[in-house]
């Protein structure tokens, strides 16, 4: 799950606070005002840099969250 910085986002040093979640992806629902917590080690996954987690209210799984002004140019 990709999340633009133009999303509304308040972020601090630990992470940060999306106000609104699209089709979760892990129950297809949608969240209001979730924590992100910030990775000590990123996961990369089909070519981005997930820095981010946060757990779905109705599942209890993970949701992990890259965010797009944080990726590396390719080059």
């Amino acid at each position: 799950m990709a999340i633009h910085e133009k999303s509304k986002v308040k972020r601090d040093g630990f992470g940060v606070t999306v106000k609104h979640i699209q089709n979760c992806a892990r129950c297809g629902e949608n969240h209001d005002h979730l924590w992100f917590s910030r990775f000590t080690q990123p996961i990369v996954c089909d070519g981005m840099v997930n820095n981010y987690w946060a757990m779905c209210p109705t599942t209890l799984e993970p949701i992990i969250m890259a965010m797009a002004n944080e990726q590396e140019p390719s080059t």
